[in-house]
């Protein structure tokens, strides 16, 4: 079942040198153990610093050790949510309209 995953990443830093390809092939190898290949990320860009956190962050995904760095949800059980949300709105407002 596809998640959505929201990590918390720093910004580059002014001085920071790219990362490794080392690091690079390994945050593919991570991606693809999680299933997250299709995560939007700009890996391009990142920072060597950058890329270490990336990859602390896809470990403790992978391990199960997720934290207020990382967080995922189902993607249908958030749909499902939403929906009953905006639905409970729609009713509130038609039973306020039918009182008054």
């Amino acid at each position: 079942m596809k998640s959505k995953f929201r990590l918390d990443l720093p910004g580059r830093g002014p001085d920071e040198p790219d990362m490794t390809e080392s690091q690079r092939q390994y945050i593919h190898h991570l991606l693809q153990e999680i299933e997250a290949e299709d995560l939007s990320l700009d890996i391009e860009s990142f920072g060597k610093w950058q890329a270490s956190s990336l990859i602390d962050r896809l470990q403790d995904t992978r391990d199960g050790n997720l934290n207020d760095r990382i967080t995922t949800e189902d993607i249908t059980t958030s749909y499902w949510s939403t929906k009953k949300i905006i639905v409970l709105i729609i009713l509130f407002f038609i039973i306020l309209w039918l009182l008054s």
